[in-house]
């Protein structure tokens, strides 16, 4: 066999730079995927953390948008929110509804949000009538009543209440018979032809071990509607008939270490002053949602 097809093999320099170039780009590869796997999990715990603030926000604008509908103001002329709702403030369920002054409260250090609002019950007045201050009247409706949702109680609860957006005052009800309603004006005034009937509900929520809580106040105990919510503060503003709403919430993943910051943007009382951040929400990445929303009824 000639020379020229003897086999020649690596040399052991060559070996040994083989090896240190594919440790460089092994190591490079496992550096690229660690980032990699960081950032997604950063990203992924930070999306979480803004949806379950959106779901707060979602939550409470369907009722704040609501509040007052049909309802009279504090203080209001001719009789005002405590006068309207005397039987149910004063009632059995009194101490439950403590802080309902108006339609939009904020109590308990701006960390508990209470409000009074109107549910559409898709029945609508078929003829128009006078109403009398106390006196009872039959209002018939397009369709039956459903008694699951209103009852004749004597207003101890909210399923004793109703309202007409276009009357501003709320109505005692006294009596159901199919599609007829018998009920006690709390004013004396004009009830249109197609106006919707609205149910009347009370809403408290809050914040506790990091769920979003709402209590379906007379109807309801506390129900947990959204976790990994660590704090909501509440700002009304009476004036300007302007609530607003901060929700701190977090991600999944608990870190060993802290990573998310003392302050966070938007995460302020109402001069601008930052709020504190638990130091255990620390360790998940944290998001802020802010709203705001003028109730103009």
């Amino acid at each position: 066999m000639g020379k020229g097809n003897k086999a020649k093999g690596f040399t052991l320099v060559e070996l040994l730079i083989t090896m240190v170039l594919l440790s460089i780009i092994t190591g490079a590869i496992m550096v690229l995927a660690s980032t990699y796997v960081f950032h997604f999990e950063q990203a992924d715990d930070l999306s979480m953390a803004r949806q379950r603030g959106i779901m707060v926000a979602t939550y409470l604008e369907n009722r704040v948008l609501h509040a007052g509908l049909g309802m009279p103001a504090a203080g209001a002329a001719s009789t005002d929110f405590g006068t309207n709702f005397y039987e149910l403030l004063n009632g059995s369920h009194s101490s439950e509804l403590v802080g309902f002054s108006q339609a939009v409260n904020v109590t308990s250090g701006d960390r508990v949000l209470a409000v009074a609002y109107a549910l559409p019950s898709g029945l609508y007045t078929t003829a128009s009538c006078d109403c009398e201050y106390g006196v009872d009247v039959d209002v018939e409706l397009s369709s039956n009543v459903d008694e699951d949702k209103i009852e004749a109680n004597g207003g101890s609860t909210t399923e004793g209440w109703v309202t007409f957006p276009s009357y501003g005052r709320v109505f005692l009800v006294k009596g159901i018979s199919g599609s007829t309603i018998t009920l006690e004006p709390k004013l004396k005034g004009f009830l249109p032809a197609n106006d919707e009937m609205h149910y009347v509900r009370f809403l408290k929520a809050y914040v506790s071990g990091d769920k979003f809580y709402a209590e379906d106040l007379t109807r309801q105990s506390p129900q947990p509607i959204v976790e990994g919510i660590v704090d909501c503060a509440f700002y009304w503003d009476d004036e300007a008939r302007v609530l607003t709403v901060a929700i701190l919430a977090r991600g999944n993943t608990r870190k060993g270490v802290l990573i998310s910051p003392e302050n966070i943007p938007g995460w302020e009382d109402e001069d601008g002053n930052p709020l504190s951040i638990p130091e255990e929400a620390r360790h998940y990445h944290l998001s802020v949602i802010r709203r705001e929303w003028r109730v103009r009824n």
